[in-house]
């Protein structure tokens, strides 16, 4: 029931939630990130819209995520992992085809393409996130990730909407917001 309940509030968090109202805004002074890929072969580069080290006291758990925008793409990515992230804990691969909250935590992905005002949702086949660098007195993180993806309803699949989307890309010195979340 514990897991249920925290892949449940993780999952929600990170696929739904801003961080317009946040307390612990990112300074104004701060530029805005940009995540760098290659979709399919051809160059994309989207803007951070947030990333937030979420934690779960209840369950123990920890995730580290952040979401790209722009006209033609969203993308998400992220990992689960045991709470107490240390530097020395976070910097590692992680394989999205690992169990949830194995030894090797859990790479979370998701990548939305928008064709003609429609958004069509891509989930991944295969995969890795790795974080190179992590800041925490900063509130920085660094890394790269590939993934191939599969979309989510074969009723979608069109010339503009392939069955398969592969994505591989680098983050770098990404400010992030922290946030707690409890059951109560």
């Amino acid at each position: 029931m514990k897991k249920n309940y925290a892949l449940g509030v993780l999952f929600a968090t990170f696929l739904f939630i801003g961080c317009s109202n946040d307390e612990d805004e990112i300074p104004k002074n701060v530029q805005k990130s940009k995540v760098a890929a290659t979709i399919d072969g051809k160059a994309w580069a989207g803007d951070v819209q947030y990333a937030n080290l979420i934690t779960v006291k209840e369950n123990e758990i920890q995730n580290l995520n952040l979401i790209v925008d722009d006209a033609n793409y969203k993308v998400m990515i992220g990992v689960l992992e045991p709470i107490n992230l240390t530097p020395s804990s976070i910097l590692k691969d992680y394989d999205f085809t690992d169990s949830f909250m194995g030894s090797n935590g859990r790479a979370v992905f998701k990548l939305i393409k928008k064709v003609n005002k429609k958004e069509i949702t891509y989930f991944p086949i295969k995969g890795y996130l790795t974080y190179t660098a992590i800041d925490l007195n900063k509130k920085t993180f660094s890394g790269t990730f590939s993934f191939e993806t599969k979309i989510q309803e074969s009723k979608n699949i069109s010339k503009d909407a392939p069955e398969k989307i592969t994505i591989t890309g680098t983050f770098s010195e990404v400010n992030f917001l922290t946030k707690t979340i409890s059951k109560n």
